[in-house]
């Protein structure tokens, strides 16, 4: 399930990729849009998605305002998957356990090894937001259906000039991610593990590795986008 979080003053929606430093960028965008901090949708499918950002033929449902967001830059920052996967299992696996992760076989105190082989086994269809893949979160037949891609180590530098041109100049504390901490057994992360997870995830392995040498803009006409090109 895709949420967005929508700065309205800003005219930016921020599409939620979970473990990929979203925690930071909600509080973020909180502290930048004081009027409208916070809006989550929660209801958008990926197909919701491409009605908000591609071409809309699919009946999605008369709840969903499609054309909210019509004129919004839509952006968002992806991560390399096995530091995805780590930091999840860190944080709702190793000290407790996330409660929905439980339907899928997770079991609290479970090894990395035997973690990632239970993740890795689910498709995404039926995946859980925290490990679907990112690509397939926000991509609809293979088109990226948002306007600024970039990895989560450019966030500190992107997302301050994204607020900046759209209208509100940063100039609170800089901007910081934590970086996975691999406090598991160093045994855990095997070869064979870190080759079952970029298996799994190879996508997102290929989609990080590209927007890590050149962040992805879309051809929209938006001067945002225009100048944060001459940045790059």
């Amino acid at each position: 399930m895709t949420k967005l979080i929508v700065a309205n003053s800003l005219n930016l929606a921020y599409v939620i990729l979970p473990k990929c430093a979203c925690t930071s960028i909600k509080s973020y965008i909180c502290s930048a849009d004081p009027n409208n901090p916070l809006q989550i949708d929660e209801n958008y499918t990926t197909k919701a998605l491409e009605g908000i950002f591609g071409p809309y033929t699919t009946d999605i449902g008369a709840s969903i305002n499609l054309s909210a967001y019509g004129d919004y830059l839509r952006f968002t920052f992806v991560r390399d998957p096995v530091s995805r996967l780590v930091s999840l299992y860190n944080e709702k696996v190793r000290s407790a356990l996330y409660p929905p992760l439980a339907d899928f076989g997770v079991k609290p105190g479970m090894s990395f090894q035997a973690f990632a082989e239970v993740i890795c086994a689910v498709p995404d269809e039926l995946a859980d937001d925290h490990f679907c893949s990112q690509s397939f979160m926000i991509a609809h037949e293979g088109e990226v259906l948002v306007d600024l891609l970039a990895p989560i180590e450019r966030t500190g530098e992107l997302l301050p000039g994204l607020l900046t041109l759209s209208g509100h100049p940063w100039n609170g504390p800089t901007f910081h991610h934590r970086l996975t901490s691999k406090t598991f057994g160093r045994d855990d992360l095997s070869v064979r593990v870190r080759q079952l997870i970029l298996d799994r995830y190879s996508a997102d392995a290929a989609l990080h590795e590209q927007v890590s040498v050149a962040p992805m803009i879309s051809g929209r006409d938006d001067p945002r986008l225009q100048a944060l090109k001459a940045l790059l």
